[in-house]
C-alpha cells in the first residue's frame, strides 16, 4: 500500500510556483524605487472601447492596477488560465508596444508553462489585429490554455493602456 501511494504521487502534476513578487517584479521594471499604484476605474464607455480595442466579449475586471514612470507603464493582471490563475506584469512602451511580460506567478501545473523565448515574441508589439494566436503569435504546445489567457491579458493591457493614455496622433 505504501509503495502504490509514494508511485503515485510520482505522476501528480508538479504544483504552481510564485516566480516574483509583485514589489520585485515592478523593481526589474522601474529599479529600486518604491512605486505607488494606481487603479483604474473604467466607466461605461471606456470599457466598451478597450472591448472594441481589445476584440474581447468582456473585460477581466472593473478596475485594473498600473504603474507608470517615464512614459512607461506596467499593467498587473491576474486571470484564470484553466482552473488556476497565473499574474503577469504587462510592461508598456511610451510608443504603445509592449516592451516585456513578467510572469509572476503561476498557479497551475509548471508543465503548461510556456517558455522565456514563447513570452519574448510579444516584445515589440502594439494592439492590432494580427496580435493573436496563430498570426503574429505563434501558439504552444502543451500551453494552449495559458497561451490564450496570456494573449488576452495582453490585448486588454494594450486596449487599458491606450484608454487610459491616448497615443497623440503624428504632425505631418
Amino acid at each position: 500500500m505504501k509503495s502504490f501511494f509514494l508511485c503515485s504521487l510520482l505522476f501528480l502534476p508538479a504544483a504552481g510556483k510564485v516566480f516574483l513578487t509583485q514589489k520585485q517584479a515592478l523593481h526589474q521594471v522601474f529599479g529600486k524605487q518604491e512605486m505607488q499604484s494606481q487603479t483604474h476605474y473604467w466607466d461605461k464607455k471606456q470599457r466598451e472601447e478597450i472591448l472594441r480595442l481589445a476584440d474581447a466579449n468582456q473585460v477581466a475586471a472593473l478596475g485594473k492596477e498600473f504603474w507608470q514612470k517615464d512614459g512607461r507603464s506596467a499593467w498587473w493582471d491576474t486571470r484564470k488560465v484553466r482552473s488556476k490563475s497565473q499574474s503577469l506584469l504587462i510592461v508598456i512602451d511610451p510608443n504603445h508596444e509592449l516592451e516585456k511580460i513578467l510572469v509572476c506567478s503561476f498557479q497551475e501545473p509548471l508543465e503548461y508553462l510556456p517558455t522565456s523565448k514563447w513570452y519574448a515574441q510579444f516584445e515589440g508589439k502594439k494592439l492590432n489585429a494580427k496580435l493573436q494566436l496563430n498570426q503574429d503569435i505563434h501558439g504552444f504546445t502543451g500551453a494552449t490554455l495559458t497561451a490564450r489567457a496570456t494573449v488576452k491579458a495582453v490585448r486588454e493591457a494594450l486596449a487599458a493602456h491606450e484608454v487610459a493614455h491616448p497615443s497623440k496622433p503624428k504632425s505631418k
